[in-house]
């Protein structure tokens, strides 16, 4: 299922998406009837994606997930308070950004490995 996903999320164009789509439809759509149900309802959404070229798709998802890591840490220092001192702060930042990255979610998309972290 994953790769099927992959090919519908990934594709060239809209023509291919809409392809892959339905063959996904096809295949797994008896099984996965949600999945087909939010992409048609969001079809007008993400064909705005296939109006940029690739390498904008690539960072336009690298961003999403920056931001994500981002809004993370600011949630990890709010609910902190304060820290005893300045390295301290950065030592309890780097394990957030190491479990970040042993999830994987952060990153979904962007080309980043957990294993880069």
């Amino acid at each position: 299922m994953a790769a099927a996903l992959k090919a519908i999320y990934t594709a060239p164009t809209e023509s291919t998406r809409k392809l892959s789509l339905n063959e996904f439809n096809a295949g797994s759509g008896q099984q996965y009837p949600a999945i087909v149900a939010s992409s048609e309802r969001n079809w007008q959404k993400v064909i705005l994606m296939f109006s940029y070229p690739p390498a904008i798709r690539r960072a336009i998802h690298t961003t999403n997930a920056i931001e994500s890591l981002n809004f993370s840490l600011r949630k990890f220092t709010k609910t902190k308070g304060a820290f005893p001192s300045k390295q301290a702060a950065m030592n309890r930042l780097n394990l957030k950004i190491l479990n970040q990255c042993q999830r994987g979610a952060t990153f979904i998309g962007s080309g980043i490995q957990p294993s880069m972290c």
